[in-house]
Formats: C-alpha cells, structure tokens, sequence
C-alpha cells in the first residue's frame, strides 16, 4: 500500500449527531496520543461496520490458514443492542442472509441455508437456557 502508516486504535469520545441527523461525528484515539475526528454519512454506520466485520473475518481467516491460532475471549466482545433478528434471502439460492436489526440499520450476515434450521433450533434452546421458559409460542 502506497504510504499506508496506521495508527493504533485506543478508543472513541465525544461522538455527535448534527442537528439534522444526517451525520455522525466521533472522535478515535490512538495509543501515540493523537486523536482524530471523523464524520459519515449516518446511512452509512452500518456499511463502516459491515467493513471492519469483513475486515476482521477474512484476517482471521488468513490467520488460521497460515497456522496462526487466534484466542478471542468473551473479555473482547462489546455488545450491541439489537432490536431483533430476522432472515431474509441470500445473494444465490444456497444462501440466506441472518440480518440483525440495530438503531438505525442492519448488519448482514451470510450463511448457507442448509444451516437455517439448525439455527432456529439453537436459538430457541438458547432462549429456553436463559429464560427458563419453554412453553411454546401462541
């Protein structure tokens, strides 16, 4: 990459909507104590998620194809609301798309359909595990 030098990510602050909505401004800090200030399009949160998602996915998958074992702990994730999930149709007929509703958008994520049902029944075993509830829906 032609004079690429990143900086390492230490955090975020003083995040902000403009008055109309249609921009999201935050700030990113760097472990070399510089702090950027960056702005998107708030149609686009989603698409600068979807990014570092995919981003992140296909390094570990390189990672894991050159013998690297990565360990991500439960101490790493950063839960984010939802409002639901749902399940709509994939880019070919062997996928389907698990979509994740979040404040403002979705995250997409593709699957093989053949896996559909399996994971219809993990989540509602999941539900049971955790609520304690097993009754069936009306």
């Amino acid at each position: 990459m032609h004079d690429f030098k990143p900086r390492r990510i230490t955090g975020f602050a003083e995040s902000a909507f403009t008055s109309d909505g249609a921009l999201f401004g935050f700030r990113v800090l760097t472990r070399d104590g510089q702090a950027t200030d960056l702005e998107i399009e708030t149609n686009k949160i989603g698409v600068v998620v979807q990014y570092l998602v995919a981003a992140a996915a296909e390094m570990a998958k390189k990672a894991h194809e050159n013998g690297v074992k990565l360990n991500p702990t439960t101490a790493s994730t950063a839960p984010i609301p939802t409002q639901g999930i749902a399940v709509g149709t994939g880019p070919t007929p062997e996928e389907s798309v698990l979509l994740v509703h979040l404040f403002g958008f979705y995250l997409g994520f593709k699957m093989p359909i053949s896996e559909l049902a399996g994971l219809a029944e993990n989540i509602r075993r999941s539900a049971i595990l955790l609520t304690g509830d097993d009754s069936k829906p009306n």
